[in-house]
């Protein structure tokens, strides 16, 4: 009988644990599916024009710091991708307003001065863009800026 018993706890713990890893994995494939809850975490504020471009701009920003940290550049045609800023729609109209179209603009002037520098200036002009982005959002939209901080690419003498 003492023998039964043991067998019985050893079942009873052994489906429990088969019952208990059945069940895991189709909770957690779940939630890796589930892929809107990670792009709303990562962005949690509406994806409007202006926010989608702006990620994007980062994204080829912090690719292009790491080809000229090894003294290339991308083929990346940074007007034609990123010179209708000013057009794309805010997050919040607010920010649409006031300074915010000075700032685009000289944004803007860094972008094309960028896009026509040569090896001599092109680091300068880079890091000029990356200022211009952190001036702007100084005024506007200053969460960004814990990122934009890490962007600049360090000048040789």
């Amino acid at each position: 009988m003492r023998r039964i018993g043991k067998l019985s706890v050893l079942v009873i713990v052994l489906s429990a644990l088969q019952f208990a890893c059945a069940v895991e994995p189709q909770e957690k494939q779940a939630e890796i599916t589930d892929v809107t809850k990670v792009i709303d975490a990562n962005y949690p504020n509406k994806r409007s024009e202006l926010a989608i471009l702006m990620r994007d701009l980062y994204n080829d920003l912090k690719d292009e710091k790491k080809l000229l940290e090894n003294g290339d550049q991308s083929a990346i045609n940074w007007m034609e991708k990123y010179g209708n800023m000013l057009e794309a729609e805010p997050t919040d109209l607010t920010d649409a307003a006031g300074t915010f179209e000075g700032y685009g603009k000289a944004f803007l002037f860094e972008l094309k001065s960028y896009q026509e520098s040569n090896k001599d200036n092109r680091i300068s002009t880079y890091n000029g863009m990356i200022a211009s982005c952190m001036n702007c959002h100084k005024a506007h939209c200053p969460g960004p800026m814990v990122i934009i901080k890490k962007l600049p690419v360090k000048e040789t003498p």
